[in-house]
């Protein structure tokens, strides 16, 4: 009896130690199961025994040209195993067999998952977008009451102007917004338009960035509204706009852009991309420069005007002139290649700008391939003088043939 007793006791403290050790691992597990990746070529249901604590997840299956609605269908058929779910990653890059019916078991996935407050979808170069599948992907988004990151890729997709209009329902608890809708050559005016109308509504973003890289369609008329509502989105922290190869852009939309700058008081980073907006004339950028004089919080801003060959020394000067009001700046990057007729004139304003920035510590400025001589190089030279925090510097003046001399004192 002692010796059964001496074991049924021998045994009980097993069994214990045993649960001990399962309960940390079963603790180990949730946490290394907290951030999931996988490949959507090598998934089977049974991967996910701990999916009820997956926080974050990344589907990966970019440049899979097997990829097909029905393989979709198998993986959303999973996801309502992820009730803790928060952060979620699709990249469906270059995935040309996704059709409309793939598109809509996304969303229908999707809005089963009430607790995520970050999406990330990548559909360029899927060539089978359609706007019926945008439109309930756009519908499931807008019932997720936490959701504050949406990062949506569309380039070189065949989305239109119905699908951006799906789009631009508002999210009203968003906070950070970036749609990349680079060379998707149907969008219009007409598309654009309605989407920077309802801007309006996301009156919580913080951040916001739209790629309408070489859309060659939109022109002034779908750019305006965006200028008319971003005073609106007076919580803006960080901006990014990207109308490079737009060459239908005059200054209407620009001029409008840069009134509606005025009301952004906490932007602290704006990045602006006007690259080969060949149209854009010296009243939009005198009007883009009046606003940014009054974005006092600004400690970053790039703004690229190469190739921008109907800018001259009059707007340039504007430029130059309303940087100098920007003294919380600490990173500036200024991009003028290929601009013939901005001269030593155009330039000097800069300079003498510059020279008010003290708090800069990095400084790019690039004019290759332009007119800029030693009178302006030399003025640039002065103002370094002042950036006593300054540890980074590009100038780029590559092939000026009015530049016989350069140094800097």
């Amino acid at each position: 009896m002692r010796i059964a007793g001496k074991r049924l006791q021998e045994q009980k403290k097993k069994n214990k130690l045993t649960k001990k050790m399962n309960w940390a691992q079963k603790v180990d597990n949730q946490e290394q199961a907290r951030n999931y990746n996988i490949h959507t070529n090598y998934f089977c249901s049974s991967t996910f025994k701990s999916a009820h604590f997956i926080h974050e997840l990344e589907f990966s299956s970019e440049g899979s040209h097997e990829f097909t609605d029905t393989r979709l269908m198998n993986l959303f058929g999973v996801l309502k195993k992820f009730s803790s779910l928060q952060n979620i990653s699709f990249r469906f890059g270059d995935c040309y067999q996704i059709q409309a019916k793939g598109i809509c078991l996304l969303g229908e996935s999707i809005k089963r998952l009430h607790l995520l407050t970050s999406i990330n979808i990548n559909f360029s170069w899927c060539a089978g977008i359609s706007q019926d599948g945008l439109q309930v992907l756009s519908s499931s988004l807008k019932k997720l009451l936490y959701l504050k990151t949406l990062n949506i890729n569309f380039s070189n997709s065949p989305i239109n102007d119905n699908g951006l209009i799906h789009l631009s329902k508002p999210f009203k608890s968003l906070k950070s917004l970036t749609l990349n809708f680079e060379e998707c050559a149907q969008i219009t005016d007409i598309g654009a338009t309605r989407f920077n109308r309802n801007l309006q509504y996301l009156n919580q973003l913080e951040e916001l960035t739209l790629i309408f890289m070489l859309c060659n369609k939109i022109r002034d008329e779908g750019i305006q509204p965006l200028g008319q509502n971003l005073k609106k989105l007076n919580q803006l922290k960080r901006m990014k706009i990207d109308f490079s190869g737009c060459q239908r852009l005059q200054e209407k939309g620009i001029s409008c852009f840069g009134q509606g700058l005025q009301g952004l008081v906490q932007l602290q980073i704006l990045d602006l991309n006007l690259i080969d907006c060949r149209n854009l004339t010296d009243q939009g950028i005198t009007d883009l420069s009046e606003g940014l004089k009054h974005l006092t919080s600004l400690f970053f801003l790039n703004i690229s005007l190469c190739h921008c060959i109907s800018i001259t020394n009059q707007g340039f000067t504007k430029l130059g002139e309303n940087i100098a009001h920007l003294t919380s700046l600490k990173n500036l990057n200024i991009n003028l290649t290929s601009n013939n007729q901005i001269t030593d004139p155009g330039v000097i304003p800069l300079a003498e700008g510059i020279a008010n920035l003290t708090l800069i510590q990095q400084l790019s400025i690039q004019f290759d391939h332009s007119k800029i001589g030693n009178n302006a190089l030399i003025q640039i030279g002065e103002a370094l003088k002042n950036l006593q925090s300054l540890n980074e510097l590009n100038l780029a003046f590559e092939q000026y043939i009015f530049l016989k001399h350069y140094y800097f004192y």
